[in-house]
């Protein structure tokens, strides 16, 4: 079962403490101790993890969880993966850091990355379905790397633009003091928008002996979660990381350091394949974007890599045995 870093859980319970809301039974609620989501350097499940969630949700109604957790958020979280970002040249190796390594943060939502212009377009993707939760991640992911990009350029960090796909909550007054930028709700997506000259700020803590310390550090960690997980896991990692751009079989093996021939044989081991992961992971998102969006089919193809509607229909009735206007409709 997927781990997550016991310094994030312990971080929503104390700012539950603060709001003065007894966390025992919380934690109860979840199958945790006290002693559990403490103890320095401890992982727990993630399932765990969100059970706590959704008990401070019930209790915490209507002030914005989300964005206060994720204004708390630090690179100390994340052990040496924080060490490794924090010692970077720049936001550039920041950025490219966090993808990479990411998948051993406990992650809730997939993550991918493009230009626009002169903008730079984080967007994460809820390949967990989480339903309620969802919400609650996107707030998290939002707000704290706002708040981590801010403190390691040792000013306020100005995003151009934030985007979410879910109308505006009842807190929806609070994104103006988090994020001092313009949102769109019902966006469909969940980006988080800035200049590109950003990516070329140079970080007052860079120290290249240790990036390239903690960096291997990572590798080591990164090998070790792969082989734990399995070659379909690593691919389904590398796909949910590219949404949109449709990585064929060539690009993943390269990426995986691995031949063709090799992953294709490895993936028939474990009884799976390459396209049968890849047809999980869009048949996943298809769902997400009809069922919680209004977006027209034609850009939900687009999101999903399909070169055209006609084509993306197709593939959606072998999915799920009816067309996406249906399946939406249903």
């Amino acid at each position: 079962m997927p781990e997550f870093p016991a310094a994030l859980t312990r971080t929503l319970v104390s700012m539950l403490e603060t709001w003065g809301i007894d966390t025992d039974p919380v934690l109860a609620a979840a199958g945790l101790t006290r002693m559990a989501v403490m103890q320095p350097g401890a992982h727990i499940a993630r399932d765990d993890h969100l059970r706590v969630v959704r008990h401070a949700l019930t209790l915490s109604a209507g002030r914005g969880l989300g964005l206060h957790f994720g204004s708390r958020v630090s690179l100390r979280h994340y052990g040496v993966i924080g060490h490794a970002m924090l010692s970077s040249a720049n936001i550039r190796q920041v950025v490219e850091l966090f993808i990479r390594y990411h998948s051993m943060t406990g992650p809730l939502l997939g993550i991918s990355l493009r230009s626009v212009g002169p903008l730079v377009v984080v967007s994460r993707h809820d390949v967990l379905g989480l339903g309620e939760l969802r919400e609650f991640a996107v707030e998290e992911f939002l707000s704290s790397w706002v708040t981590v990009l801010g403190a390691m350029i040792d000013e306020p960090f100005a995003p151009a633009e934030v985007r979410v796909n879910y109308p505006p909550p009842a807190h929806s007054e609070l994104y103006a003091t988090f994020f001092r930028c313009p949102v769109v709700f019902d966006a469909g997506v969940v980006e988080l928008r800035f200049a590109a000259a950003y990516l070329d700020r140079p970080l007052s803590f860079a120290d290249p002996a240790m990036a390239e310390l903690c960096r291997e550090r990572c590798e080591r960690l990164l090998r070790q979660l792969n082989s734990q997980g399995g070659l379909a896991e690593d691919v389904r990692r590398v796909l949910m990381d590219s949404p949109g751009q449709s990585p064929g079989i060539d690009a993943v093996a390269h990426r995986l350091h691995i031949s063709i021939r090799t992953l294709r044989r490895r993936l028939a081991d474990q009884r799976t394949s390459f396209r049968e992961i890849d047809r999980e992971i869009r048949h996943t998102l298809a769902l997400e974007y009809l069922q919680e969006t209004n977006l027209p089919i034609k850009q939900v193809a687009d999101l999903l890599g399909f070169e055209n509607p006609a084509n993306f229909t197709r593939a959606f009735q072998r999915w799920a045995g009816c067309s996406p206007r249906r399946s939406r409709q249903k």
